[in-house]
C-alpha cells in the first residue's frame, strides 16, 4: 500500500516538475521578447500606403451601387440593454423525466437524489444547477484516484 502511494506521489512530482520546466521555458522566451523587441518582429513598412478595401470590387461583389453604403455616424448610438426574458417555471407534462432515463444516466444510489431534485425544483436553471453534482462529481472523484 505504501509503495503504491510512493509511486503515485513520485509520478505526480515528475509531472509537476515537467510542467514547471515548460512554464519556465515560456517565461524565458517572453523575457527575451520584451528585452529585445526586434527579435521576433519583422520590419514595419514605412510606406504610409496601407492596403484598404477596394470599394469598386466590393460594389461589384455585392451587386449594389456605392451609394448604398452609408457613412459611419460621428456619434455612436446610445447603448441599449437587452431585455432578459423572464424564466418560466417548468410545468409541461413533457418535462417529466422517466425513471428509466434517470437510471440510464446515474448510478442507482444517486437515482433517488435526482428524482428528489426534479420533484422539488420547478425552475429549469436552478434544477440544472442542483443536478450537476449527481452527474460530474463521481467522474472527477474517479479521475483523482
Amino acid at each position: 500500500m505504501m509503495e503504491t502511494l510512493q509511486d503515485t506521489l513520485s509520478a505526480m512530482e515528475d509531472n509537476v516538475s515537467l510542467r514547471l520546466n515548460k512554464i519556465e521555458q515560456r517565461l524565458d522566451s517572453l523575457e527575451k521578447v520584451f528585452s529585445d523587441p526586434g527579435v521576433n518582429c519583422g520590419p514595419f513598412p514605412q510606406t504610409g500606403n496601407l492596403q484598404t478595401i477596394d470599394h469598386e470590387a466590393l460594389a461589384f461583389l455585392s451587386d449594389d451601387p456605392m451609394e448604398v453604403f452609408e457613412p459611419v455616424p460621428s456619434t455612436p448610438p446610445a447603448p441599449t440593454t437587452p431585455q432578459t426574458p423572464a424564466l418560466q417555471p417548468s410545468t409541461l407534462e413533457d418535462d417529466i423525466v422517466g425513471e428509466d432515463v434517470i437510471r440510464s444516466l446515474v448510478t442507482p444510489s444517486k437515482s433517488k437524489g435526482v428524482r428528489d431534485v426534479l420533484e422539488k425544483e420547478k425552475e429549469r436553471h436552478r434544477c440544472a444547477l442542483k443536478l450537476l453534482p449527481f452527474f460530474f462529481f463521481g467522474r472527477a472523484e474517479q479521475q483523482q484516484h
